[in-house]
């Protein structure tokens, strides 16, 4: 995470309450995930009975949904306040705190957070272009599904409507199943927009 979005993330809001002491975690990405929307948060502090998070977008059709990391470990929680870009969470679950704070980004597997989406767009190579589905998106890579052959030498860019464009290189293919190598990492504000749009298509 950039040094930027690190010092925007612990800004605390006015007028928090805390039903247990807040013990200090390491700034973690992860994912709110409720029926119908993932959407890309930042997990500031923790305690046995609840957590603060970061947010890159209003949540307020959201109440209970699950927290989700990197590694595939999931909390079911419940919204308690929002405020200021950021919400308070209650665990819905009793949650052994100690495997939360030992999360770390060593544990984690190689493959990044991924955001489920399902977005239609259009990818182009040369003067070719192909209609495809972008089914989900980390900050490193995509996978998308087409019926079309993809070019594995050339430079491929993406478009999803007025989402940011997206480019970068064939890196495995199966079954009309196609994994990209973004040519750039996505910061987390343009893979929380994308975040931000699931649930509307």
């Amino acid at each position: 995470m950039q040094d930027n979005q690190i010092q925007h993330a612990i800004n605390e809001p006015v007028g928090e309450s805390r039903a247990a002491p807040r013990q200090k975690l390491l700034l973690r990405t992860g994912k709110l995930v409720s029926e119908e929307r993932e959407l890309i948060c930042v997990v500031r502090d923790v305690s046995a009975t609840g957590l603060k998070v970061k947010l890159f977008q209003p949540i307020p059709q959201i109440t209970n949904c699950e927290l989700e990391f990197a590694n595939g470990s999931k909390f079911p929680i419940c919204k308690v306040w929002e405020e200021g870009g950021h919400a308070g969470f209650t665990f819905t679950e009793d949650v052994d705190l100690s495997e939360i704070l030992s999360l770390s980004f060593d544990s984690f597997p190689k493959r990044s957070l991924r955001i489920n989406i399902g977005f239609n767009a259009r990818i182009s190579a040369g003067r070719s272009a192909v209609g495809a589905q972008l089914l989900n998106i980390s900050q490193h890579g995509i996978c998308i599904a087409c019926d079309e052959e993809l070019p594995k030498s050339e430079k491929l860019f993406i478009r999803c409507g007025d989402l940011p464009a997206l480019n970068g290189h064939l890196r495995w293919s199966r079954s009309g199943l196609y994994g990209i190598m973004l040519s750039q990492p996505l910061s987390l504000e343009d893979l929380a927009k994308f975040s931000a749009e699931t649930g509307k298509n």
